[in-house]
């Protein structure tokens, strides 16, 4: 063995070193693939002092198919292989990104980052999971901006311009930011951009670009709007907008923005008629009804209608008072608004308890009978709705009646019968026309049922029984609707779906001319110049008339009169309060108390006597003496 070690000294020697090299190679082999593996370095995050930054960059396989696809190995879309030059157009290019090119972050930028976050702190120290989630992080060019989606108002900027901040961050020299408003370009001056809004919507894309090469898009929506009237300036704009309510005829109004009144009945129907300028009805995306500071969305009804807001007044403890505010803002899109705010004292009352009395009326014009019932004074309870009342009331008359549903929900009166009530029913020749010409076939129901019962489907296909309430009809149905202390409930029968009755969204005007029929009312000065009928979206034309003079110490009372439609509402005359003037009220002559006496006069000081005037020297001799001047005397001579 000796001799084979000495004589292979050199081999084995040789040999042992490579075998230890070997294993050295292997070792950091091994060492190398169980090493946690090295990730791309993340783009540094920056701050911007001053600024609300927020980076938007692509995804990590967004961002790798668009190294890709802009590395131009000739089998791409071609696009890629044009110039990295910054195109000249001044408008938003239309086509839109591929799908790989456009940032998916948009509608919560930074959403990814929030949640990686999170994760990292529920499982601390997990190494490997950690290295995973850096390939989830954006990397590469990145969008930084503090652009927001949001609403402003005009008032809140001058000259209408808006300023921003934008940039790109994290790229090459060739990227960019391209930054369009409304489809136009606009430059930046160090990345601040100046941009005059529009009333409306206003869209800002910003495109972040390499070259031609669209590596992601931002769009940001801001809602521009005209300062908005309020409780200190009610009205706002050129032109008047036309603002009244279903709470106006119970109401005093204390200003021009706020009236006051007094309820027990704690579920109000607030309907609302709004108009333009030009007496346009104004849709219910521009009327805001704020209760108690939370917005009541829109319920029922439209048109001549107007729109119902249901008040659910939340209660105290029974037999107390609380406050509720109510506001209503309409505006017309064109830089006009106006503002009414009402201050509702509801006392509360229990479920059940009595809050007041209305009335019923049944009308049956349709069928020529007009008012058939004289009309009936009814009890209304808290909580109860109409359909009760109905129900009573017609009972008490003596008629049987059909109904579907409940009284409680989706209450629906489908007929009433009581024997020999309706025998001379029948349909006036003049409506019958309008109806043939509407394309309805009058088709009377035997003489039976005609005789006894009016109910859905009599004579017409479109025939039945509604509802208004002070003349106008709700959205919705009896058991629906809550009645108020002092409301008019008048069942009527329509036999064209209300387009009779005043109703429907086309009415029947009612006159014929020449043997043409006008098929619809043509209002003027809030009526209808043909037939008379007043416009329900009409403008008051009100007169004022003091009913009672405020004095110095009490209040006074005027009342306004609608001289279209008729309507009344008064409105409280502050006492004036007492104008002192010399110590003397100037209203009703009362001494001022805090008045100072007025001092006694002092007397007028003695008259200095006048100067005596100064002697006026005799004028001086001329020289020469007497002789002098006899000469002078004959020379002159």
């Amino acid at each position: 063995m000796k001799q084979f070690i000495h004589t292979h000294r050199k081999a084995l020697v040789s040999g042992a070193v490579c075998l230890m090299l070997l294993l050295s190679l292997v070792g950091g082999s091994w060492a190398a693939l169980s090493a946690p593996r090295q990730q791309p370095d993340a783009p540094e995050k920056k701050d911007y002092p001053g600024l609300n930054i927020e980076q938007i960059g692509l995804r990590y396989d967004q961002q790798s198919q668009t190294k890709d696809s802009a590395a131009g190995d000739g089998t791409g879309d071609g696009q890629a292989q044009q110039d990295d030059t910054e195109p000249q157009d001044d408008t938003l290019p239309r086509e839109t990104p591929k799908p790989d090119q456009i940032n998916d972050v948009e509608p919560d930028p930074g959403e990814e980052q929030l949640d990686q976050d999170k994760t990292d702190d529920e499982n601390p120290g997990d190494g490997a999971a950690d290295e995973d989630k850096k390939d989830q992080q954006p990397q590469g060019p990145q969008i930084a901006t503090d652009l927001r989606n949001c609403t402003i108002f005009q008032d809140e900027l001058k000259d209408d311009m808006f300023t921003f901040t934008a940039m790109a961050v994290g790229g090459d020299d060739d990227t960019y930011l391209q930054v369009y408003v409304n489809g136009k370009r606009v430059s930046a001056s160090q990345n601040n951009y100046m941009t005059k809004l529009t009333l409306g919507r206003n869209e800002v894309t910003l495109l972040l670009r390499r070259g031609t090469k669209i590596l992601g898009q931002i769009t940001r929506v801001i809602n521009y709007q005209a300062a908005l009237a309020n409780e200190d300036e009610p009205e706002k704009g050129n032109e008047k907008l036309n603002l009244r309510t279903s709470l106006d005829k119970d109401a005093v109004r204390v200003s021009d923005s706020e009236m006051r009144l007094e309820t027990t009945n704690r579920n109000l129907t607030f309907t609302v008629w709004a108009t333009d300028g030009a007496d346009n009805p104004i849709h219910q995306d521009h009327i805001t009804v704020m209760l108690d500071g939370k917005e009541v969305k829109y319920s029922t009804g439209s048109g001549a209608s107007g729109l119902e807001y249901n008040l659910h007044l939340e209660a105290g403890s029974i037999g107390s008072n609380t406050r509720h505010t109510v506001t209503v803002l309409v505006r017309d899109g064109k830089g006009n608004s106006k503002y009414m705010k009402y201050l509702i004292d509801y006392k509360t009352r229990e479920k059940g308890e009595k809050i007041g009395t209305a009335t019923v009326r049944l009308d049956l014009s349709v069928l020529g009978l007009g008012i058939i019932e004289a009309p009936v004074s009814t009890d209304i309870f808290q909580d109860v709705p109409a359909s009760y009342a109905v129900k009573d009331v017609l009972e008490s008359l003596g008629y049987d009646v059909s109904y579907t549903g409940t009284l409680d929900d989706g209450f629906y009166l489908s007929r009433i019968s009581r024997n020999m009530t309706f025998e001379y029913a029948k349909i006036p020749e003049e409506l019958k026309r309008l109806l043939e010409l509407d394309g309805l076939v009058v088709t009377p129901p035997k003489m039976q049922v005609r005789f006894n019962s009016v109910g859905e489907f009599d004579y017409t296909r479109e025939a039945g029984w509604m509802y208004s309430i002070n003349g106008a009809y709700p959205g919705r149905g009896l058991s629906d609707y809550f009645l108020s202390d002092g409301d008019t409930l008048t069942l009527r029968f329509t036999l064209a779906l209300g387009k009779d009755i005043g109703a429907g969204e086309r009415n029947y005007c009612g006159k014929w001319i020449d043997d043409s029929y006008i098929p619809n009312h043509t209002y003027q000065d809030g009526k209808c110049s043909i037939c008379g009928a007043v416009d329900p979206n009409h403008t008051h034309q009100e007169t004022e008339t003091v009913t009672k003079a405020a004095t110095c110490t009490e209040a006074g009372e005027k009342s306004y009169t609608c001289s279209v439609c008729g309507e009344t509402h008064t409105e409280v005359i502050p006492a004036a309060g007492h104008h002192y003037e010399n110590g003397v009220c100037t209203g009703c002559g009362q001494a001022d108390p805090d008045a100072a006496p007025e001092p006694e006069p002092e007397p007028d000081p003695k008259p200095e006597p006048d100067p005596e005037p100064k002697p006026t020297p005799d004028p001086e001799p001329e020289p020469g003496g007497e002789e002098t001047q006899n000469e002078n005397k004959e020379k002159a001579a």
